[in-house]
């Protein structure tokens, strides 16, 4: 990701004519359409190394080879 200068959709939403808030509706759906198309057949990070996850501290673990492992992980 990179960092976009301007300001944030919440700033903004609120005082967007309904023109352009469909217009970003539409955009946004476009990109979680590509998102859910994308299939894979590996659960892990996304550098295909050991997948991070946590909120108060990250707990590490992976790769895994079967989804077991993954639900076991969690």
């Amino acid at each position: 990701m990179d960092y976009m200068t301007g300001r944030r959709l919440d700033e903004v939403w609120d005082t967007s004519r309904a023109d352009q808030k469909f217009s970003i509706a539409e955009q946004l759906h476009h990109y979680i359409s590509q998102l859910r198309d994308l299939k894979g057949d590996y659960i892990g990070g996304v550098d295909f190394g050991k997948l991070i996850i946590g909120q108060h501290g990250p707990l590490e673990d992976g790769p895994f080879e079967l989804e077991r492992m993954f639900n076991e992980f969690i």
